[in-house]
Parts: structure tokens; C-alpha cells; sequence
């Protein structure tokens, strides 16, 4: 479904670090019309009663329903170079436009 790799792993094991509440990771994805698939990531203390849980290298990562789907075959990576450091979501087959207007 998910995969994280270690450069990504290790870089949220560092926030994790200094968050005293922080449990694991939760990524969230929604349909973001013409722009494409929305993604994003955050910290929680626990998981919500419907939350797929996955362990990546380590971590604990929380799913919700709608998301899973959507994040079928995601690699997520942690890049850092001259431009910046940052998340980078590699998505193989994303879903097409969903905004549903004809082109």
C-alpha cells in the first residue's frame, strides 16, 4: 500500500523525537480536482477507530479509509538538496482529473 523509505522514515523518527504526545504519522490524501491528488502528514497521539495502521521501518502509520484508496502504491521520500528539504509522494497510477468536467 504505503511505503515510506528510510531517508523519509528517519526524518520523522527526528520530529517524533521532540514531541512528547506524538505517537506515529498520519497521511491523509483527498481528490484535489484538476490540480491532482492533495496529500498531507501530520502527528497524532492515537489512532481513530476506523484508521488502517501500517508499521514502516519502524513507525507507526495511521490511514483512514477515504485515504487508502487514493494512496495505493504510494512511496513516500525525504529529500534535502540545493533547492530545499522535504516530503516528495512518488504516486505510480495516480487517479485521474476528478473534477468531473468535461475537457
Amino acid at each position: 500500500m504505503i511505503t515510506l523509505t528510510e531517508r523519509a522514515a528517519d526524518a520523522v523518527r527526528g520530529v517524533l523525537a521532540t514531541n512528547n504526545e506524538a505517537c506515529g504519522l498520519r497521511i491523509m490524501c483527498a481528490a484535489g480536482g484538476c490540480a491532482g491528488l492533495q496529500y498531507s502528514m501530520g502527528l497524532v497521539a492515537s489512532a481513530e477507530a476506523a484508521d488502517q495502521v501500517l508499521t514502516c521501518h519502524g513507525l507507526t502509520v495511521y490511514v483512514d479509509p477515504d485515504s487508502c484508496s487514493l494512496l495505493k502504491g504510494v512511496c513516500i521520500d525525504f529529500v534535502d538538496d540545493d533547492e530545499g528539504a522535504g516530503f516528495v509522494f512518488d504516486h505510480p497510477n495516480p487517479p485521474g482529473c476528478s473534477c468531473a468536467k468535461a475537457m
